[in-house]
């Protein structure tokens, strides 16, 4: 389904304007009111309070002990001292930059791209946490870069990672800095050092930040016992978890590390190595890297890199989440590669996770952009983000279903983008957010598509859990069932992650996450999908979750819903044509502004099919949304006026 049948035509230079207002003043006010941000500003004060006792600790004890606060390792790669943690251990801190590149189909979602689609970010914010200065002055970020602390010391890798999520798009006639523009490249950055980032991240959320970016972690290497922190949930987890619970519409993007050729675990196979904080907490997404994929042609096609480190999490969640490309990543650094002076034009190839993340992050920021233009400017909470993505992620490795290398697959941008596309138009494909009381049962009967996969994923946002101990809080279980009484369930790790695939004969009762795959459904045959919980829910009397549905025919059509109207042309200047089939009464038109303001109405009556002209001339150019009632039925689309 191409976006331009729901824009009715709309060329793609009108489509772009929709996103200049994309994440104005008051659509950062309407993420606040769905924000928890007394509670928000609260964590920001706690954690910026007890990070600054335990860095000074770290910096008393490595004084008096003659340690460093800086450790250069052989390859060059720096760790930073950052704090002493609870028990008393000195935590070195490091980016996660082997090199890397991007193929997860963002191309697809922007001009030019299968979809029709028009999606940059203008006007839109991302927010990057890394070890130093990003070089804001170079020619890929010129303008788009908002310090948020006290940074100062400029980092390659920093401008490296932000160029990757909002650098901008050269002309094809500008030579090799044309590969390099950024996933969203017409957003800002919210840039900021990692020193303090769990108390910021507060703060940032609060003010409405919808996505941000954090290659970095542990640095193993620099630990008495690195098995002490091999896919722990520890404090760090715990707070990255309740930032997130408390600002359900914030995005955490992280990559998963690059220790794998390190030699850690061997007689694990190269699992279970993940380094506790940001890798190990449940409502983030933790990014693997794999090589480029030029033709996906099946799971062979993803091939997974050489450092990528892999899980899963102690208790055995499916950790990373999701793959994207981080080999050979083209794009600015602060610092000219030969003479290592300062620079506004250099650029490099780099590899690790640390690309492939951000290439995650600034990509999602499109997603978020699509909401908003077909949903009167709603965004999308992060459980929905997730159940969207790793709903459509394409296959990745030896076996069917997730694993703990590639996590639920590679990053399929365009499958997302025509999953709500496809939602927007009722064409099958779906997806909702909803609640679960406590103790109750939510159920939904679907029709099969055609012959073949039917699926569906549940994500929630679960609370915080305690460190060192399992970590989901609420669990959640679905099930689907057919006309027959055949029951699926959902996907799991299994025990023997060396040789043995992912299992779906029973209960998933450690991820927040729930997949299910009916492999040879029928067309045209109902399924059932049971979501239940187990116990009591924890943090009130309800658990929000996303859903997230495909194979599935249209869902049916209310009595409410009305059907088969149109207005053109599209975009109008001085007036559009509506024409409403089978009108019966009085028929009501409402023009809204993108912020939800009404501009203008009238009202017809009509005993068959209606068609009138609509005066728009006194309006600006913008995007608007045309919404129309009858006889007890109503709908929405959009209008560009230019």
């Amino acid at each position: 389904m191409k976006l331009n049948k729901y824009l009715l035509g709309f060329s793609a230079a009108a489509f772009l304007s929709t996103a200049v207002m994309a994440q104005t003043p008051h659509r950062s006010l309407w993420v606040k009111k769905r924000t928890n941000v007394k509670v928000l500003q609260q964590l920001s004060l706690n954690y910026t309070k007890k990070y600054k006792v335990q860095r000074q600790k770290a910096l008393n004890y490595a004084r008096i002990h003659n340690l460093p606060k800086v450790v250069t390792h052989e390859n060059g790669v720096k760790s930073y001292l950052i704090k002493m943690d609870d028990c008393g251990n000195l935590i070195y801190r490091k980016a996660f930059n082997l090199k890397s590149s991007q193929t997860i189909g963002t191309d697809e979602l922007q001009q030019g791209g299968s979809l029709n689609l028009t999606l940059a970010g203008e006007g839109m914010h991302a927010g990057v946490w890394d070890g130093g200065k990003v070089q804001g002055a170079h020619e890929l970020l010129d303008g788009k870069v908002t310090y948020k602390d006290n940074a100062s010391s400029y980092s390659d890798h920093a401008t490296h990672v932000s160029g990757t999520m909002v650098g901008k798009k050269f002309s094809p006639t500008a030579g090799q800095k044309y590969l390099a523009r950024g996933m969203a490249f017409k957003a800002d950055l919210w840039a900021y050092n990692w020193y303090n980032d769990t108390g910021e991240m507060s703060t940032a959320a609060a003010d409405g930040l919808l996505v941000s970016n954090h290659s970095y972690g542990i640095d193993l290497s620099q630990v008495n016992d690195p098995s002490d922190y091999f896919g722990v949930y520890g404090g760090k987890s715990v707070n990255v978890d309740l930032i997130a619970w408390s600002a359900p519409y914030y995005t955490i993007v992280a990559a998963a590390g690059n220790d794998r050729d390190a030699g850690y675990n061997p007689s694990e196979g190269g699992f279970n190595i993940l380094g506790a904080e940001f890798a190990t907490a449940k409502n983030d997404i933790v990014v693997a890297a794999v090589k480029k994929v030029l033709n996906y042609t099946g799971p062979s096609s993803v091939k997974m890199s050489t450092f990528s480190s892999w899980g899963p999490t102690k208790d055995r969640r499916i950790k990373p989440d999701i793959s994207a490309d981080g080999v050979a990543v083209y794009s600015s650094v602060a610092k000219d590669p030969v003479t290592g002076q300062l620079s506004t034009d250099s650029y490099d190839v780099y590899w690790g996770t640390s690309m492939a993340s951000p290439s995650v992050a600034g990509s999602l920021l499109l997603l978020q952009e699509l909401s908003a233009d077909l949903h009167d400017g709603a965004y999308l909470k992060s459980a929905t983000i997730k159940a969207i993505i790793f709903q459509t992620a394409l296959e990745a490795g030896s076996d069917p279903g997730p694993d703990a290398k590639f996590g639920w697959g590679l990053l399929n941008m365009e499958g997302a983008a025509q999953l709500m596309l496809d939602d927007y138009n009722n064409v099958g494909p779906f997806y909702a957010e909803l609640s679960l009381q406590d103790g109750g049962t939510y159920t939904k009967s679907v029709e099969a598509s055609a012959d073949g996969e039917l699926k569906v994923t549940i994500v929630w946002t679960d609370p915080p859990g305690t460190a060192q101990t399992p970590a989901l809080v609420n669990d959640l279980d679905m099930r689907i069932t057919d006309s027959d009484g055949t029951v699926y369930y959902p996907w799991r790790l299994h025990d023997n992650l060396n040789s043995k695939p992912a299992l779906n004969d029973g209960d998933n009762d450690v991820d927040n996450v729930e997949q299910i795959v009916v492999p040879n459904a029928v067309a045209g045959e109902t399924y059932t999908i049971t979501i239940t919980h187990k116990g009591s829910l924890e943090f009130g009397s309800t658990q929000d979750f996303s859903i997230a549905a495909t194979g599935t025919q249209p869902l049916g059509v209310t009595s409410h819903e009305l059907k088969d109207f149109s207005i053109y042309p599209n975009p109008a200047t001085s007036q559009f044509n509506l024409d409403v089939p089978k009108a019966n009464g009085q028929v009501n038109v409402a023009v809204y502004d993108i912020n939800g303001q009404k501009v203008l109405t009238q009202h017809f009556d009509a005993s068959a099919n209606l068609s009138e002209s609509i005066n728009v001339a006194n309006l600006t150019s913008g995007v608007y949304f045309v919404k129309i009632a009858t006889n007890g039925k109503k709908a929405t689309k959009k209008l560009i006026v230019k």
